[in-house]
This record gives structure tokens, sequence and C-alpha cells, in this order.
């Protein structure tokens, strides 16, 4: 038999009481499961290593690694220079300079070679190296590789941007 008009508000209640119950049901049963989701994360975690903060390097930090990996350009900048002075005495060098700009978060150190003779003038090269890669802003250090044409070298392949830089250095000279 159909609800009266009387009953039909009170059942409506009875109704809404039970959705409401039952939100309340769901709203336990999903704290649960987020308290199952939270131990759940604790016990994969639970082996997992504390890991210290890296600190960045200092600006000599940086240099001096600089100088390590890529040791033979220094030489050799040492070298050539030693030759321009046997040469030409004071009136022409090229030197090399690191730290001109240094970026510690991103550890790359900036720097230049700089070339320099009385009576002809100075030409900069501008280098960046980060970690084991350097780059020259000079299109004489340009290659190509496979389809594109780029200007860094690793400390494997320095001896190619040596033999680049003996190039500049004797065609300045010369």
């Amino acid at each position: 038999m159909a609800p009266t008009h009387a009953q039909r508000p009170r059942a409506r209640a009875n109704e809404e009481m039970a959705s409401i119950s039952g939100q309340r049901k769901k709203a336990a049963d999903m704290a649960k499961s987020i308290d199952d989701f939270a131990e759940e994360l604790r016990a994969n975690i639970a082996n997992a290593q504390v890991r210290e903060l890296s600190v960045e390097p200092t600006v000599s930090e940086l240099i001096t690694a600089a100088q390590q990996t890529f040791s033979n350009l220094f030489a050799a900048v040492s070298k050539f220079d030693g030759i321009l002075r046997e040469k030409f005495g004071d009136k022409a060098a090229i030197q090399i300079a690191m730290g001109t700009n240094v970026d510690t978060k991103a550890r790359i150190v900036r720097g230049n070679i700089t070339f320099d003779r009385v009576g002809v003038g100075q030409k900069q090269i501008q280098i960046a190296i980060q970690g084991d890669r350097i780059w020259f802003d000079d299109p004489a250090f340009q290659f190509s590789h496979g389809s594109i044409y780029r200007r860094d070298y690793d400390h494997n392949s320095i001896d190619d941007a040596i033999g680049r830089l003996l190039q500049l250095t004797s065609a300045f000279f010369a």
C-alpha cells in the first residue's frame, strides 16, 4: 500500500538519513583505505636510504676540476705560450684564463683563451666547461657530427680541439 500524504515526508526524511549515514560510512571506509595506503607507503620506503643534499662546489673546486679534466689543453696553451715567448719575447702571448664567469649550480666554468701580439692586437675565444665537456665559442672549432654542427668536445676528443687551436695560433702569429 502506498504511503499516505502524511507518511511521505517521514519516508523522505528516513531516506535522507539513510543517505547521510551511508555517506558517513563511505567516508569512514575511505579513511580506512587512506590509512591502508599510508601503511603501504611506510612499508615501501622502510629500507630507503636517506640521501644528503648535494653541496654546490666552490668556484675554486670547479676550476680545479676543469683544469684536471682538460689538462692536455692547459698544458698545450702553456707550451704554445713558451714557444711564442722564445720567438717574440714579451711581445706575444697565448693565455688561458678560467673563472671569468662561474655558475656553481649548473657547474659551468667560463673562461677564455687570449692571443696577444704587439702590433697585431688581441683575439679571444670564449670557452665554457661543464663536467667532461668543453665548448668553444669560435667557428674554427666547429665540426660535423652526423647532420649537425658542434663546437663541444669531451676529454677523449680534446686533442682535436688542440689541433684546431694550433692552427689558429699559427695563423694569428705567422
